[in-house]
């Protein structure tokens, strides 16, 4: 396991508004940047190779319901992630699953659980953007599907 190299942390990233519960600095050493991103909003792309297993970030804010992690976060859902949320030891990281090149941003599966029972009507209220050939229309778990990607413990952004 590799985590990227990032000196310190501070609130400035503030103006980037998905990395306000990060608490990052972008002027820090991050193997990525954020711009606009073809998925929604903002997302985080990669400046660099980064190889399959690297902690890219650690997620070290407050707790989020999904609408607010929605309107908040920069690392955007795909239905074909490239990384995953996992925890070690209570804390929270975004981890790489394969090796990413420059200009690929980075993506996990946000696969949101509702306490209700995934209507197309709740499908439909979370849609999903990714336009991966697999995208199933919705940032909610899929049906049968195992949470996570790596067998790792995942957290919901709740």
């Amino acid at each position: 396991m590799r985590v990227a190299d990032a000196s310190s942390k501070s609130s400035a990233a503030s103006r980037h508004g998905g990395l306000l519960a990060f608490g990052m600095d972008m002027d820090a050493g991050y193997p990525f940047e954020i711009r606009t991103s073809p998925i929604q909003g903002d997302g985080a792309f990669a400046t660099e190779h980064i190889p399959a297993g690297t902690r890219v970030i650690e997620y070290a804010g407050q707790r989020l319901t999904p609408a607010e992690a929605d309107a908040r976060y920069t690392t955007n859902h795909s239905c074909n992630p490239n990384c995953d949320a996992v925890v070690d030891r209570g804390r929270i990281w975004i981890e790489t699953l394969r090796d990413i090149e420059p200009g690929e941003e980075l993506a996990y599966d946000y696969a949101y659980v509702l306490e209700e029972r995934h209507t197309p009507d709740a499908k439909r209220r979370y849609p999903c953007h990714c336009g991966a050939p697999n995208c199933r229309g919705t940032i909610l778990r899929g049906r049968g599907k195992p949470r996570g990607g790596t067998g790792k413990k995942k957290t919901a952004h709740r």
